[in-house]
């Protein structure tokens, strides 16, 4: 075979491949380029000196070495191109966040979940250990908040130090309890919220068919890089049924750690924002005093072991169903005969029967006309609707209100209802 016919098989090689895929090697590229620059070396040797034109003169001569030539050239410049393209901008992997954050043993963030009428906020502080593994996480709940500093009043702190919980639920008491199911929410609370986590949790829930991901790069190198997560229903958080949600992250483009999410409710016909996450910063260590809620507690607050409670109703054999309307039978019994005693162990944080008395003395409920279905919520709590018969300046009056009822912390075996507030039907 004549040299410049080698050369030009080398360059149809060249844009065959180029044609059936979208992006080659760079190695090959200057593989074909080595060997079309060699073959014309060699057609050069193999041509007597006498005949040898100027090169300027085959290309304006020959089509195949025209064609030879500027391929050539055309392959110089994509391999060129390429080089500075790729080194320019890697396209966005999960790998390059879990490998950014690897190693980092402390993140701090903040939550905000929008209702019609007011905003929820959250404020978490996670530690790990040396061994990778959860070693300390503290969150503060507002009632209501903002997205800036205007957090509103905390209604509820919880420190979990290596299963020991403590919650100090603000103007009413602090408790404290070892419990497997909290645990086990915790852990995946730490590790969901984790960027590493929650790319991992995608990525393994994208490999069952329960996700959809779509990595959006940035038109700009100041702007973010975008990872869209679809959920299926109830895939979205550990033991609670959730609409589909569509999670969305802003990754850095430079660090690539990710800086928010946000997740929004998929509804038939359009969108609606739920909650917000900002991450605050990435591994600064904070405060020992941070986890001690013991401590950071007014010395005057009720503290409660919960382990040491002899609270709630043991299920036994009964169905959750059953049990659920074993346990508010029994509480509504016991305000009906005003025992506040006995109320006070039915709620699944124990009353003195003084305070019992103080939040239902004057609630004159006469007696239970009838107790609903239970229905789960989507905090795994078992709702059951209840009506009842009440006095009120000399008059009977039908009332109705939901129980709500669920497992007594450390206790996994009993149920117990929470206290409800009635103030509403005093008035």
């Amino acid at each position: 075979m004549k040299a410049a016919e080698n050369i030009e098989k080398l360059i149809k090689a060249f844009f065959k491949t180029k044609k059936s895929s979208a992006v080659m090697p760079i190695e090959k590229d200057k593989q074909i380029l080595n060997d079309a620059l060699t073959a014309f070396e060699k057609s050069k040797i193999n041509t007597p000196a006498q005949l040898q034109p100027s090169v300027w003169r085959i290309i304006m001569k020959s089509r195949i070495t025209k064609l030879t030539i500027a391929a050539a050239l055309l392959i110089a410049a994509v391999v060129t191109i390429t080089f500075i393209d790729k080194s320019a901008s890697l396209a966005y992997a999960f790998e390059q966040t879990m490998t950014a954050v690897n190693g980092m043993r402390y993140f701090h963030f903040k939550q905000f979940v929008y209702q019609p009428d007011r905003c929820l906020g959250k404020e978490a502080w996670v530690e790990y250990g040396l061994t990778g593994k959860v070693k300390n996480v503290r969150f503060d709940v507002y009632d209501v908040c903002d997205n800036s500093n205007n957090k509103g009043k905390i209604s509820q702190s919880v420190v979990w130090k290596e299963g020991k919980t403590e919650c100090w639920k603000v103007g009413q008491a602090l408790i404290f309890f070892e419990d497997a199911d909290y645990t086990a929410k915790i852990l995946f609370f730490a590790s969901r919220y984790n960027p590493k986590g929650a790319l991992e949790y995608m990525d393994s829930l994208e490999k069952e068919g329960k996700v959809k991901i779509q990595i959006e790069e940035p038109t700009a190198s100041h702007d973010d890089i975008l990872v869209t997560a679809i959920y299926k229903p109830n895939t979205y958080l550990l033991q609670r049924q959730m609409p589909a949600i569509k999670d969305v992250y802003h990754i850095d483009n430079v660090s690539r750690l990710v800086k928010a999410v946000e997740a929004f409710h998929l509804k038939p016909n359009s969108t609606e924002l739920l909650a917000e996450w900002q991450y605050c910063d990435y591994n600064q260590p904070f405060a020992p005093e941070l986890l001690d809620l013991n401590k950071e507690a007014p010395s005057d607050v009720n503290r409660i072991d919960m382990m040491a409670m002899d609270i709630g109703i043991e299920q036994g054999d009964l169905s959750d169903s059953a049990i659920t309307v074993e346990t508010a039978s029994q509480f509504l019994d016991a305000l009906v005969d005003k025992d506040y005693a006995l109320a006070g162990k039915l709620v699944s944080e124990e009353m003195t029967e003084q305070q019992i008395r103080q939040k239902y003395e004057n609630l004159h409920i006469l007696k239970v006309i009838s107790i609903g279905e239970p229905k789960m919520d989507q905090y795994m709590f078992w709702m059951v609707p209840v009506k009842v018969m009440i006095e009120k300046d000399g008059k009977t009056i039908e009332r109705e209100f939901t129980l709500k009822s669920g497992k007594v912390l450390g206790h996994p075996s009993r149920r117990a209802v929470e206290a409800p507030e009635l103030k509403c039907f005093e008035k």
